[in-house]
């Protein structure tokens, strides 16, 4: 770019290079700088979203350049301006400094210009308009025109090309420039126009520039998918767009006329400003159209994890999304319904007003994943009127994860709970059916499975959504009151994936005497299974402690003899003693003594003597007993009283 001493050549830039070492510009310690601002006459800026994304110094370029490490969907890339609102009905030219790393998933999008917004990665069939280029797999860049205005492309020679470049990926600093006119597209690596064969990219190129067409790719990105392609890996430096085709001659040496020009360097960047969020419209799974409540809205204390809110005029729902753009949770039915009301739809008035909280407590337990737990959330609620009766609705929002819960200010028998939690198409669960014991295998699930199912499924529910983020859906604080809540489980009904919340086993309503709250309805949400499987979220959401001394609480190893042999081994009492004696040789703790110990003849003396027994080995005795269990009613112990 003439001019310029940042936008030289590359091959100037290779003979500039320094051997000094990658250092990052953002100084420890300092808020990330994720803004950055343009040097061409155009000012919208770029965004790096997703914690793999940031700027480092190269030392071949000797220049501060984007590095982007996502090895997932919406790990790392930047998010682009509108580029193409005005002024490019007769072509446009773009151009970035590229350099892959060696271990790029297939099909990771160096670019892409897209109608669809960035969401879940979930666009309909991989037939969305767009203009991209992807490293395949790895042996050719594949380049990509689909031409259209909504969700998807007319499925005909006009509107659709897709090809693969003659040039292959490799490690080395290469500058690609794209122009797009009504005349074709031509591709150039390095000022070297590259040949490819596509018979459609000559009526495809027409349709893209008639009318209003390039106009509607207004979702714009480097390194990311709107499909469910993981994000790539690469160093970025000098995008740049023309609105305007430039010639070959150009293209060999780009002019500094850019209307938008993203570099990187330290001065151009800036730290975000707090969010300022617009009002969004969508349509739910079941076709209804809503419209987001700004106002509403509620990030984690890391900003990574955002919560809407959304209402059709009636009804109000929930979605949940990171900060990369994945959607994890698509708009979500909340509410519940009494014998006397539906509070599940019917909220006609204003938009009510939030009261936000920020929660930051620290505790210790004495046992589970962390002996030192940090409760760190935005809470949110929000009234509900209707009539006299007011449904409170709050929500918190963990960097790993959310929680809602409804509150009532009267006693009332609930019927149902209108509450859903749906996830993308394209996921995977692990779950079973409700029975009493929680005694079953973990079943995969896919989407399509639940969705085919009139089915119960039991909490836990674990996931992995829409090829990127693991989930866990379960639920906390049950028995929270005086008249107890129940605890519940999710359902589907055949031709929906929507997972909605009713309550367990042998349980048809809930009644209350007095205002009261349901427990919380949690979905841990993380990028990885570690994240998933430290979560403390299900632990914050239970209430604090109640007992003031708990100095006898003993957590440890224990062996237990449920299902561990032959015959019925929980009541053959002879047993026992081999799994103390197994205990004790291997450094354990305690022994559970499961159902049936109190069928024992003389059960009081033998629980006696195995407790002398464990005591001699350093061995702990646990009982197991069944309180409120229904499973067990009628079962005596040796004294003809009840056993449990």
């Amino acid at each position: 770019m003439h001019g310029s001493a940042k936008f030289r050549t590359l091959a100037a830039a290779l003979a500039a290079a320094v051997t000094a070492a990658c250092l990052p510009v953002i100084p420890a310690g300092a808020a990330p700088k994720t803004i950055v601002a343009s040097q061409g006459s155009e000012s919208a800026t770029a965004r790096l979203r997703g914690s793999a994304a940031e700027i480092v110094h190269d030392s071949t370029l000797d220049s501060d350049v984007l590095s982007l490490n996502g090895t997932s969907f919406g790990g790392g890339w930047l998010e682009l301006p509108q580029f193409f609102e005005k002024d490019c009905g007769k072509g446009f030219t773009f151009s970035l400094q590229y350099k892959l790393a060696n271990d790029n998933a297939d099909y990771a999008r160096l670019f892409q210009f897209a109608t669809v917004p960035f969401g879940g990665g979930n666009a309909p069939s991989y037939s969305s308009p767009d203009i991209s280029v992807d490293v395949k797999d790895k042996t050719a860049f594949r380049a990509s025109v689909f031409a259209g205005t909504g969700e998807s492309t007319e499925n005909d020679d006009k509107h659709r090309a897709i090809f693969d470049l003659d040039a292959a990926p490799d490690t080395a600093w290469h500058t690609m420039t794209v122009v797009c006119s009504p005349d074709g597209v031509t591709y150039y690596i390095d000022g070297k126009s590259v040949a490819y064969e596509a018979d459609t990219i000559a009526d495809t190129a027409k349709s893209l520039f008639s009318g209003n067409t390039i106009q509607s790719y207004v979702y714009n990105s480097i390194g990311h998918s709107l499909y469910s392609d993981k994000d790539i890996r690469a160093r970025i430096d000098n995008v740049a767009l023309y609105r305007r085709a430039l010639t070959a001659a150009e293209v060999k040496d780009l002019p500094d006329d850019a209307e938008f020009l993203y570099t990187f360097e330290e001065n151009t960047l800036e730290e975000a400003p707090p969010a300022v969020y617009e009002q969004e419209t969508a349509k739910t799974l079941g076709g209804a159209n809503i419209t987001s409540i700004p106002e509403l809205y509620t990030a984690s204390p890391d900003g990574k994890l955002l919560t809407k809110l959304w209402t059709d005029g009636s009804r109000y729902y929930y979605s949940v999304h990171k900060d990369s753009g994945e959607t994890v949770i698509e708009p979500s039915q909340l509410g519940i319904v009494t014998t006397t009301e539906d509070l599940s739809s019917g909220f006609t008035g204003e938009v009510p007003t939030a009261t936000v909280t920020e929660i930051d407590e620290s505790y210790s337990m004495p046992y589970g994943k962390h002996h030192d737990i940090r409760n760190h959330c935005t809470e949110m609620s929000f009234p509900l009127q209707k009539g006299s009766t007011t449904l409170t609705v709050t929500f918190r929002v963990y960097d790993d994860g959310v929680g809602f819960r409804y509150s009532l200010n009267k006693g009332a028998a609930i019927k149902s709970e209108a509450s859903q939690v749906i996830f993308p198409t394209g996921s995977t669960f692990w779950g079973n059916w409700p029975n009493a014991t929680y005694e079953w295998d973990m079943v995969e699930l896919s989407t399509q499975k639940i969705t085919d199912a009139w089915a119960d499924y039991s909490c836990p529910l674990t996931g992995h959504v829409g090829g990127h983020s693991w989930v866990v859906v379960s639920e906390a604080n049950v028995f929270n009151e005086d008249d107890p809540y129940c605890a519940g489980c999710l359902r589907t009904e055949g031709g929906s994936r929507a997972l909605s919340w009713k309550f367990g086993v042998k349980e048809e309503d809930v009644s209350f005497t007095k205002a009261f709250h349901t427990p919380w309805r949690a979905v841990i949400i993380g990028d990885d299974l570690n994240t998933m499987a430290n979560s403390d979220l299900i632990m914050n959401l239970n209430p604090e402690n109640k007992l003031d001394d708990i100095s006898w609480v003993k957590p440890g190893k224990t062996a237990w003899s449920w299902w561990s042999s032959g015959g019925d081994s929980p009541v053959e009492y002879h047993t026992q003693k081999d799994y103390i004696d197994f205990a004790a040789e291997n450094g354990w703790d305690f022994v559970c003594l499961d159902f049936g110990w109190a069928l024992w003849d003389d059960s009081e003396n033998k629980v006696k003597e195995l407790c002398e027994y464990g005591a001699e080995r350093g061995i702990g005795i646990y009982l197991w007993y069944g309180v409120n269990n229904k499973g067990h009613n009628g079962y005596k112990d040796s004294k003809g009283n009840p056993a449990y």
